[in-house]
């Protein structure tokens, strides 16, 4: 994957993240573009408490999250937990599924190049939504780790994000 993504691609995404929650703050479109580019990030060790945890997570849903499936790049998707409660994929499918995912290795990306690419067109398309919230991106980005961070308080809130990053050839064949 290259790090230079079509701008139309970037557009179509804010637009439509826009349209699915159109609360969301900054560090959640950051969040966003960084699991498309970098899909789950997680090292998945143990099998038994990632099921546990899912298992947990599915059980504490309140309200199913929506939409079911978003594609967050030409690599990865969001996958609602809801499916599992739809019975569109068990809880041992989807398992594997994020197991799978989490062990797609990207080629490397200059990040932060890529979020300023990103950020700019964000505030283009949104100029007036972010401006205030730009000092705490710049901090995570200039980190001398890449961190996924957590959504927004008003994003959990709002739309109560239930769902695990899934590489999209894999949801192809199953959704």
């Amino acid at each position: 994957m290259s790090g230079k993504r079509p701008l139309i691609r970037i557009r179509e995404l804010i637009h439509t993240e826009f349209e699915y929650h159109p609360e969301a703050e900054l560090i959640d479109y950051y969040k966003l573009f960084f699991q498309g580019i970098f899909g789950p990030a997680h090292n998945i060790e143990d099998r038994v408490s990632a099921k546990h945890y899912l298992e947990s997570e599915l059980s504490s849903m309140t309200d199913g999250y929506l939409p079911l499936c978003q594609e967050i790049s030409e690599h990865f998707a969001r996958i609602s937990l809801s499916v599992v409660n739809k019975g569109l994929l068990s809880v041992d499918e989807l398992l594997e599924l994020f197991i799978i995912s989490s062990e797609v290795r990207c080629p490397a990306v200059e990040w932060k190049t890529e979020w300023q690419r990103v950020e700019s067109i964000l505030l283009e398309i949104l100029p007036d939504k972010f401006n205030s919230q730009r000092l705490e991106i710049l901090e995570i980005v200039n980190a001398s780790k890449l961190v996924i961070p957590r959504h927004s308080e008003i994003f959990r809130r709002k739309y109560s994000p239930h769902y695990r990053v899934i590489y999209l050839p894999l949801v192809q064949h199953f959704l």
